[in-house]
């Protein structure tokens, strides 16, 4: 943003390797978040794309039987240590009308846990958890990170600016528990089924 003829950074830029991937970390936590309210809410999109272009989509859930929102406010509360919520057009999107519909009893959760010789690698996760039927975790670890003048392949880089850019990989591991103690109730088979779909929406929506 500008502010007196000078340019404010909203978020200041990690400074070394170890926070480079805490960065990452919480950018990507952030992006699971919007992609599954995303996915999790039905309509349709159009988008301008370069060339003159456009692109059309239309979002259908898959079929849950009870469905019930987590509110924007709630969410916006559990964002608060990840510094990509904080931002007023952020903060004013989710408090106005953000939503994510989830399987009725479904919690979000929002974990990050540091780096450590019992815990391992720097992770963040979202978990989606409903007490006695499911756990869904999407974890996000560090894989590895370039010297300077590294970028993804494929991508083309002004030569002057090259130097000034780096390239830092990261897992994004989908995982789902369903408890036994349930696994005869008429929700679970429904459960399953749309864990199943929301992993492939997540997985195309996130790849590279």
């Amino acid at each position: 943003m500008t502010k007196d003829g000078k340019t404010t950074l909203a978020i200041e830029p990690a400074t070394s390797d170890g926070a480079l991937f805490v960065y990452g970390g919480e950018l990507l936590q952030y992006q699971v978040v919007n992609e599954l309210e995303r996915i999790q809410r039905a309509g349709w999109s159009v988008q301008q794309t370069g060339g003159g272009s456009t692109s059309a989509a239309i979002r259908i859930p898959a079929k849950v039987s009870r469905v019930s929102d987590i509110l924007g406010p709630e969410i916006l509360q559990l964002l608060k240590n990840n510094r990509f919520a904080q931002g007023d057009m952020q903060s004013f999107r989710w408090e106005q009308a953000g939503r994510i519909p989830l399987p009725e009893g479904t919690r979000l959760r929002l974990i990050h846990e540091a780096s450590g010789p019992e815990t391992g690698p720097d992770k963040h996760m979202v978990r989606l958890e409903k007490p006695w039927f499911f756990r869904i975790d999407f974890v996000i670890e560090p894989i590895a990170g370039s010297a300077p003048g590294v970028v993804p392949s494929g991508l083309t880089v002004p030569a002057d600016q090259l130097k000034e850019l780096r390239t830092f990989h990261f897992s994004v591991v989908m995982r789902a528990r369903f408890e036994l103690l349930t696994s005869g109730n008429w929700q679970t088979e429904e459960h399953k089924k749309w864990a199943e779909w929301l992993f492939a929406k997540l997985q195309d929506a996130m790849s590279d």
